[in-house]
């Protein structure tokens, strides 16, 4: 291993390292060799490289790219559970960063670099995850807008297109905490194409991890505004509990604790909207 690789997964375990530095210097070395980035001079004036020379700095970079996802995974954990950092926030944001620009990188080798099956996917979605419990709802659910897409190529599955999803822009302050607009922007994250003849077990796995990630994000942001939207999503085609429904038919108890999470859910949401209703009649 290079003392350029060693060094950053190095400075990816501590947690006063991890800056926008660190993922610029992340983002140029396993990301930037790959795309041509217009806002570099230099970038549009480098030639492409050759099928050869893509190969090889694949092959250099892969195994690379793939270390940096996985330790910057293992870091948002730990920081997690000790929380020892004195600004989390830079934390967080400089370890996601990372790890979008290893799993891009990735994409960009995939075919030379030798991977598991779904690997990328399954690192994706337990990023997602982590963006959750960090409470980065924003973000999470524009990866698992993309995510939604990336897996449904790779299952070769049809999405229904939501043409309005296209014209609203949540960083506009008035639309941005506006209930029916994030709404209407988001609500295709909750349904997925379910083929009934497809017993393909990751993929099953896959889709509930991106539709409970969306579904807690949909609880816990904005105060909770969003929960009267759930019965309208949960009735969506290719929801959360048709792929419950789908993984019963060949891993029923697994199936049951996916089942059991969305009941603790919805009870919770019934709770807290009692709760509300009443502090309303006061």
């Amino acid at each position: 291993m290079s003392d350029l690789s060693s060094d950053l997964l190095s400075d990816l375990r501590d947690f006063e390292k991890c800056t926008e530095r660190l993922a610029s210097n992340v983002r140029q070395t396993v990301l930037e060799p790959f795309r041509v980035d217009p806002l570099q001079p230099e970038s549009l004036r480098r030639p492409p490289p050759s099928p050869a020379e893509f190969r090889q700095m694949a092959t250099k970079l892969g195994p690379l790219a793939l270390k940096i996802a996985k330790q910057s995974i293992k870091s948002l954990d730990t920081l997690q559970k000790s929380g020892t950092s004195s600004n989390i926030a830079v934390v967080v944001k400089c370890l996601i960063d990372c790890t979008l620009s290893s799993l891009s990188s990735l994409r960009h080798m995939n075919g030379i670099v030798p991977l598991q099956a779904y690997e990328i996917e399954k690192i994706t979605a337990s990023l997602i995850s982590r963006m959750v419990d960090f409470k980065e709802y924003d973000r999470a659910l524009e990866e698992i807008r993309k995510f939604r897409i990336i897996l449904a190529d790779v299952v070769q599955v049809r999405l229904c297109c939501n043409s309005s999803q296209q014209e609203i822009d949540l960083n506009v302050d008035t639309q941005k905490n506006n209930p029916k607009i994030i709404f209407n922007k988001y609500q295709e994250l909750f349904s997925f194409p379910l083929d009934s003849t497809s017993r393909d077990h990751t993929t099953i796995l896959l889709v509930l991890s991106f539709q409970m990630n969306a579904l807690r994000c949909w609880c816990q942001m904005h105060n909770g505004a969003l929960k009267k939207f759930l019965a309208d999503i949960l009735n969506k085609p290719g929801n959360y509990y048709d792929w419950c429904e789908h993984l019963h038919s060949t891993k029923p108890e697994e199936a049951k604790k996916y089942l059991n999470w969305l009941y603790r859910l919805l009870n919770k949401v019934a709770d807290d909207l009692a709760s509300t209703s009443k502090i309303q009649k006061l």
